[in-house]
Order: structure tokens, then sequence, then C-alpha cells
């Protein structure tokens, strides 16, 4: 049964299945890749989700392009939109800060004019290419020159059919530049006095511009009205949970500093220093496991309700882990440590504010419970 299931759900999703499996292949490829970059140049990642961050926009700037077919047009036309995406390139590239005029910032790269490299970051942020003259200055980040070349490319495709052309070049125009709010820490840097919620702008705009870079290519080829959107959101709400659930059982298991690499390490030392690893690893797998149960439409219902719960535990236990468990005091090889001073909300935002991972992955649970709650109430 559950195998004719199986072959019935991925025959009537071939192409959704082609795509996740696109999806997944290459930004495997490009994990692989990095790996080795990084053990060959000495490079060191600073954050995990950082070091993923290019990796999202390549992906998926590969996957817009790769199942976007432009409309038959005369040459007249396609003259026409070429320029104008050119144009939208020009200005993605300008807004970014990767193109401008002559600077003598790159001059330790290249000289007085001509190229140079810098190999300093990982793969995706690196390698860097700059490139100077007396008239104008070029920062190539790969991940950026390929998102919003995709993007123009987009534009393109859109501007071939005249009846969205007007639609695309809106679209274009207000979401692109917000792909580059990447340089606020730079312009903003030695501000003073700004407000606590613009400060946190400041501090998650990678993360913001990798959302409007995302929001932006999805609406750029799907192209929906609000009652398409509306009708697709409540139309695939079991195909948008395993996506959530994905996203959290990939944060859980690949945790920089508590996920399966860190219970290796804990294993070859012989002992386990810290039970988050093994409970993050045993509950990355158990998602998996039940994405993949989900899809075959084995005991739903029951699915439904321990996703609710593993999600209720993840949100609960991180509040009690920094409160009232004092950070795994109860563990033999953990120290007691508090906050004395500090109400149990304060805590936890603390914790929160200063843990982009946490922060996420808690944003990402809470959006998973809902959308579990909501199914279990459908089924």
């Amino acid at each position: 049964m559950a195998t004719s299931t199986i072959e019935r759900w991925s025959r009537d999703n071939s192409v959704d299945l082609q795509a996740i499996l696109a999806f997944n292949v290459l930004f495997a490829a490009q994990l692989l890749a990095a790996l080795v970059y990084g053990v060959v140049f000495e490079v060191q990642p600073t954050t995990l989700h950082i070091f993923l961050i290019p990796f999202v926009w390549i992906t998926i700037s590969v996957l817009a392009v790769w199942y976007t077919d432009p409309v038959d047009a005369s040459p007249r036309r396609k003259l026409i939109a070429g320029t104008v995406s050119g144009l939208f390139f020009a200005v993605f590239l300008y807004l970014s800060g990767s193109a401008g005029t002559a600077t003598e910032l790159f001059e330790p790269v290249t000289g007085a004019a001509g190229f140079g490299t810098s190999l300093d970051s990982s793969l995706g942020w690196g390698p860097i290419i700059f490139y100077a003259n007396d008239w104008v200055a070029m920062r190539v980040i790969p991940y950026q020159f390929v998102g919003y070349l995709a993007l123009s490319y987009l534009i393109y495709v859109a501007l071939l059919d005249v009846a969205s052309s007007a639609k695309a070049g809106l679209l274009g125009l207000v979401l692109c530049p917000g792909c580059t709010v990447s340089l606020f820490p730079s312009v903003f840097a030695s501000a003073a006095g700004i407000s606590s919620a613009f400060a946190l702008l400041v501090r998650y705009t990678y993360e913001l511009s990798t959302v409007f870079f995302v929001a932006a290519v999805a609406l750029m080829y799907w192209e929906p009205s609000l009652e398409q959107f509306r009708r697709n959101a409540f139309g695939n709400v079991h195909a948008i949970t395993a996506g959530v659930a994905g996203f959290v059982a990939w944060i859980h298991l690949f945790h920089p500093g508590h996920g399966v690499f860190q219970l290796i390490q804990y294993l070859q030392y012989g002992t386990l220093y810290d039970p988050r690893p093994l409970a993050f690893t045993l509950a990355g797998f158990a998602m998996f496991a039940g994405i993949l149960l989900g899809y075959a439409g084995i005991a739903r219902k029951q699915l439904y309700l321990l996703g609710m719960g593993l999600m209720a535990t993840f949100v609960l236990g991180y509040a009690a882990w920094h409160t009232v468990l004092h950070h795994g005091a109860f563990w033999p090889h953990i120290e007691l440590h508090g906050h004395s001073d500090a109400g149990a909300i304060e805590t936890v935002w603390t914790h929160l504010s200063g843990d982009t991972t946490a922060l996420v992955s808690k944003l990402a649970e809470t959006t998973l419970f809902g959308l579990l709650l909501f199914l279990y109430r459908d089924e």
C-alpha cells in the first residue's frame, strides 16, 4: 500500500520531484565544493548560516533560470528587453557596491589598474574578483553576481511578455534593491543613537537581503496575483509544511555547535559532554523520517501530533535550558551558571538576540507548529 501511494504521488508530482531533487543535488554539490575550497585555501567560515547564504542564492538562481522559458518574440522586442534588463543588472551591481566609479581602496589588490583576487572568504563569498582602472572599479562577490544576473534574466523574460512588462519592471525596481541591504552595516556602522529596532535590522542585513532576494525571484518567476497567492498558499499547505519541517530538521542536524558533527567529536572523545548534540541529531533524523512518512500518507494525523509535540519541546526546552535548567547544570560535565539578575523572559530574549541560528530556529519551529496544527484540524 505504501509503495503504491508513493508511486502515485511521484507520478502526479513529477515536476515538483525533479525540482526538489535538483535543489538538493545542487545544494549538496556546493557544500562539498565549499568544504574542499576551505581545506585547500585554509578558510574558516564565521557562522553556519552565513556560510550557507551564498548557496541559497546560487541554487535559487540556477533553478529559476533553468525552469524559465522565454516566449517567442521579435528581434526588436528582444533587443528592447535585453537593454532594459541589462540596465537593471547595472543598477543592481551599483546599489550592491559591486560596481562604481574608480576608487583607491582596490589598489592594494589590483594596483593602479588591473585585476586582483581575494581568497580570504569561504566559497560563494569568495573568491572575490577586483577590477579597477581610471574610470571604473568593480568588486565581484560570486553569489551576488549570480543572483543579480538571474534576476535580470527573469526581468528579460517577463519583458518579452508585453502583458506583464510593467509588473516585471515594478517588481525589479521595488524588490531587488532590497537585496542590497547588506550595505547597511558599512553605511551605518559609525552611526550613534540609532534605535534598537534599527540596530537589529543592521545586524541581520545579510539574512534580510536573502529574504528579499528569494521573494523577488519567486514573484518574478510566478508573477502571482493576490488571489493566486492565497489559493496556492492554502492549496499547498502540505508542501509548505514539508519545506519548513525540512528547514528545521537541517538546522538541528547540522547545527554548528550542537549538531551531528559535534556528536561525532564527542563519540571520538568517548564522552558525551553535552546532551544537545545527541538530541538534535536524533530529532533531525526523526523529522526527515516524518516528512517521508507524511508524503507517503502513513498515519498523518499521528505524525502531526508528534510534530507539534516536538516543536513545543524545542521551544519550551530552549527557554528551560537557559532559565530553570541553568544551561544544563544537571549534566555531569556542565558547571552551574545562571542569570540571577535577569527574569526568565529577559534571559531568553538576550540569548535569542545574540544567536542568529537560535532566533531563526525558534521562528521556524513556531511556524511549523502552527502549520501542523492547521493540518491536524483539517485532517
